[in-house]
């Protein structure tokens, strides 16, 4: 589950998605990016959702927005914003950070319950490293370290 920066990341990418489109501001809420992609080393492409007057939702891209010129007067800022997306993705794919699980007290002792289970269903792989049985089991041409 991603982190609500991740989304909060995302949400700023909404009012570009928007400004592209020339909507004016009382409209804005309408539209809600959904991602970006490079579609080359400094330009990017917003996609998102609009929703339409009828309630209809209609998935949309922006055309390619180079970072580096000044087509529409925001593009530094976006470059910011995009370098932030990045890294909160990166964060989300490396697990790095993660959003928090709300569980209800019955997962929480199902959860219990199965990490207990677990804990003695694996008791018994490993030997007891002190028990004569495993000392009289082996000796030192059982350990070999380097080639031969």
């Amino acid at each position: 589950m991603p982190h609500q920066d991740f989304f909060g990341a995302l949400s700023q990418l909404n009012d570009y998605l928007a400004k592209v489109f020339y909507v004016e501001d009382e409209n804005k809420s309408l539209f809600s990016a959904t991602g970006f992609k490079f579609s080359s080393e400094n330009k990017v492409i917003i996609t998102g959702k609009v929703v339409t007057s009828s309630g209809s939702i209609v998935g949309i891209a922006t055309p390619s927005i180079n970072l580096d010129e000044d087509v529409y007067g925001f593009e530094d800022h976006l470059n910011e914003d995009i370098e932030y997306m990045v890294s909160e993705t990166y964060s989300l794919l490396m697990a790095k950070k993660l959003g928090v699980k709300q569980m209800t007290i019955d997962d929480a002792i199902d959860q219990a319950e199965k990490d207990a289970n677990t804990e003695d269903d694996h008791e018994d792989d490993f030997p007891d490293i002190n028990s004569s049985e495993m000392s009289d089991d082996l000796d030192s041409s059982d350990f070999v370290v380097g080639k031969e």
